[in-house]
């Protein structure tokens, strides 16, 4: 993207002549608005001598890449999400399966047993590790969108002029032995 806009400032030279837009604030008095045409004499002190502009303006908002200080922070914040999700699921996974072995979804006659007890146990102390880990893990989460959020490069807004083209004009030269043959045209 930066690369179609230098181009197209390249393409249209007077914009590198014009002041950039003013700053929001306090309202300072209005520039005087630019001369065009034939009728711009540069003798009269002021103004910029531009072709008359042709169509509207273009706006054009360029926002620059963020640093890579800020995209290894992003970086290791969603790593963060990610290992206490991954912990979370584990913990998840644990639990479940120890409270698979001492469901019964039928009446088995026998008696509770210490192992059962201890399956039991794990399967309560692993919910609570779950649900400890997802909590984390979604408030980092939070904490990544925000930053990713606050620290976003400032938006740069570029006004473009487009200003009325040249006339295409033809050259024909004659040399030894031949012509040349050409054009100029602008764009």
């Amino acid at each position: 993207m930066r690369i179609a806009l230098a181009l197209v400032l390249l393409a249209t030279p007077a914009i590198a002549d014009e002041p950039p837009p003013p700053a929001p604030g306090p309202t300072a008095p209005a520039p005087p608005p630019p001369t065009y045409g034939p009728a711009a004499d540069p003798a009269d002190g002021g103004g910029n001598y531009f072709a008359a502009p042709k169509g509207k303006d273009i706006v054009v908002e360029s926002r620059d890449d963020r640093p890579t200080s800020n995209l290894v922070l992003l970086g290791a914040l969603g790593g963060g999400v990610a290992v206490l999700g991954g912990i979370g699921v584990y913990f998840n996974l644990d639990s479940k399966s120890a409270a698979d072995k001492v469901s019964a979804h039928k009446f088995t006659g026998q008696a509770w047993t210490s192992e059962q007890q201890a399956d039991y146990d794990r399967s309560k102390s692993s919910a609570v590790l779950t649900g400890v880990f997802y909590g984390i893990g979604g408030a980092l989460l939070l904490g990544t969108i925000i930053t990713f959020i606050v620290t976003e490069p400032k938006a740069e807004t570029i006004i473009i002029h487009p200003h009325a083209a040249s006339k295409p004009t033809a050259l024909v030269a004659p040399t030894d032995g031949g012509a040349l043959v050409g054009g100029r045209w602008s764009f």
